[in-house]
């Protein structure tokens, strides 16, 4: 599947999405930085995780199914997540990223990774009603695929 950012043709195979999944798990299982945060956050679950990782990149890349997710979920994580983690976890996608893919294709990952994480602390800035509010809109923008317009 291709696609035009910035007047450039990218591309993104479907396996090359699985094998960064996969890398970007393992080498989050092995951060002592996130390992608090993930044990809260994702406990035993790693399958379903990255099978909602996968999913999610999935559909901002290839825009052809909407991202499944929990509103309760993303409350969740915005509770658990602080600013340092949801900066290393951008890092730790990054390097996966530039692991597996060309360049270019490392380079629209880390677009996506950033947007997620401007979205996300953006909801730490609030808490109580202010924050739920944040969360009902975000989880709009998500579930409608549109992660990539006016965070």
């Amino acid at each position: 599947m291709s696609g035009n950012f910035l007047g450039m043709v990218m591309y993104f195979e479907r396996e090359e999405l699985r094998a960064l999944t996969v890398e970007f798990s393992d080498r989050l299982r092995r951060d002592p930085e996130l390992t608090p945060v993930l044990t809260r956050l994702v406990g035993n679950h790693w399958a379903a995780a990255e099978a909602a990782f996968h999913h999610f990149l999935l559909s901002q890349l290839f825009g052809d199914a909407r991202p499944h997710l929990d509103p309760v979920e993303l409350e969740r994580a915005a509770g658990i997540l602080d600013a340092t983690s949801i900066d290393r976890l951008v890092e730790v996608l990054l390097a996966s990223a530039l692991y597996c893919l060309p360049l270019h294709s490392a380079a629209r990952i880390d677009e996506v990774g950033e947007d997620i994480a401007r979205l996300l602390k953006s909801l730490l800035q609030h808490d109580g009603e202010a924050r739920s509010e944040h969360i009902a809109t975000a989880f709009g923008k998500l579930s409608a695929g549109a992660l990539q317009s006016s965070l």
